[in-house]
């Protein structure tokens, strides 16, 4: 099962801060309510289509490029939120990031990231009048809190993730407990957890009930373990050779397995003549799921048994000799304490998102929040409105045609 990880994120701060934040977050795996996040991120470049893509070369300002913004961007109560204000908020974007955009994905994003920065102000508000005020103490405790709850293995990945930035474990709750943003999150979360998870009780039943009307999610595939030899036609695995270089590899792959058959090694063979990266590990492959091998090498593992050796096995990358190790069955997760657990957390997370939900729709309304709509693209609505007319001029064209055959007609006669 795919366990939905809800995490509150900082997403308006540095590019740095903020992937220290989530790097801490997804690694203490706790279940937080979330926003959407507005990470104006790069996408793939769109097809050429006016008035979508700058031409390369073209340079425009920032204003330029998010002159489609409202001034003021969001309204809360008789707060306004200025246009200045959201830029400040975003940190230093890149013009020429912004720029290679298609202005309707440019748009999606701001929208994303105003209403994030709304829900933040309103949530923010909410747990000040709760006396629950934004410190670098408050932070400070989450980050250990979130810290504790690393397992081992996830906390060795988390520092190495930090030392391929320069970074120690220092830095990080440096950055996290100093940053403005983060500081305001932390008191966030701590409003949410007191007044909104702390109220929310999944049961044992609901649990249960959840594990039987959805079996199909804890479904787990055909596995097996297995070493191999690989040997290829051709020095790059996966490309097709000749008629001759695939006859060649073919005899080679079964002249090591009859020496394999006459008690040679298998793991020193591997280790000497397998052309893939496995050989480091002596053919070692590990345990791998249906599917994530391609079919014609699991179908000939699968029906091998323990400790058997397959004969030669033609797959798109090459031959293989197959060592099956061991295989299970596709099966159902029973459900231990430890799925009971991630069931609950996840349902617990779902309830969650639809109570922060609903908390923020019913202060929107309380405080009249308004978000002005973004001004139109004057270009791209003339050309638009350019097509709307065009098909209109059409039936006059197809009237003068109708009227030729009549005027001929006339002169006939």
């Amino acid at each position: 099962m795919k366990q939905n990880k809800l995490h509150f994120r900082t997403v308006l701060t540095s590019a740095a801060v903020a992937l220290s934040f989530t790097a801490l977050t997804a690694a203490c795996d706790q279940e937080q309510p979330q926003t959407k996040t507005a990470q104006l991120t790069p996408v793939p470049a769109a097809k050429s289509e006016p008035g979508l893509i700058p031409p390369q070369g073209a340079k425009k300002s920032l204003d330029e490029i998010l002159s489609f913004l409202p001034d003021p961007v969001a309204i809360i109560g008789t707060k306004k939120i200025t246009k200045a204000e959201f830029l400040k908020k975003l940190g230093n974007v890149p013009p020429e990031l912004l720029s290679q955009m298609p202005r309707n994905l440019l748009e999606q994003q701001f929208r994303m990231a105003i209403d994030t920065l709304v829900n933040e102000q309103l949530l923010l508000s909410a747990a000040e009048k709760a006396g629950i005020k934004p410190s670098a103490a408050l932070a400070t405790e989450e980050f250990e809190k979130k810290l504790k709850a690393i397992p081992p293995a996830q906390m060795e990945v988390l520092k190495k993730e930090l030392a391929k930035q320069g970074k120690t474990m220092d830095d990080l709750k440096k950055e996290f407990t100093t940053n403005p943003e983060i500081i305001n999150m932390s008191a966030i979360n701590l409003w949410v957890e007191k007044n909104l998870k702390s109220k929310i009780k999944v049961t044992d039943a609901e649990v249960e009930k959840f594990y039987k009307d959805n079996k199909d999610k804890f479904k787990q595939p055909r596995t097996v373990t297995t070493s191999h030899i690989l040997i290829t036609a051709t020095a790059e695995p996966g490309k097709a050779g000749t008629p001759k270089q695939e006859k060649d590899a073919k005899e080679k792959a079964e002249s090591l397995l009859a020496q394999i058959r006459k008690g040679a090694d298998f793991g020193a063979i591997a280790e000497k003549e397998s052309k893939c990266g496995s050989a480091k590990a002596k053919g070692m492959l590990g345990e791998m799921a249906e599917g994530q091998l391609v079919k014609e090498y699991f179908d000939a593992a699968f029906a091998l048994k323990d400790g058997e050796i397959s004969n030669v096995v033609k797959s798109p990358f090459g031959y293989h000799i197959i060592k099956l190790h061991s295989k299970k069955e596709a099966s159902i997760l029973p459900l231990d304490a430890k799925l009971k657990t991630a069931i609950k957390e996840d349902l617990t997370a779902q309830a969650l998102e639809k109570q922060l939900k609903s908390c923020i729709d019913g202060m929107k309304k309380d405080l009249n929040v308004v978000i002005p709509p973004f001004k139109s693209d004057a270009k791209a609505d003339a050309k638009a409105d350019a097509a709307k007319a065009a098909p209109k001029a059409e039936p006059k064209k197809a009237d003068a045609a109708k009227a030729a055959p009549k005027a001929e007609a006339k002169k006939a006669k």
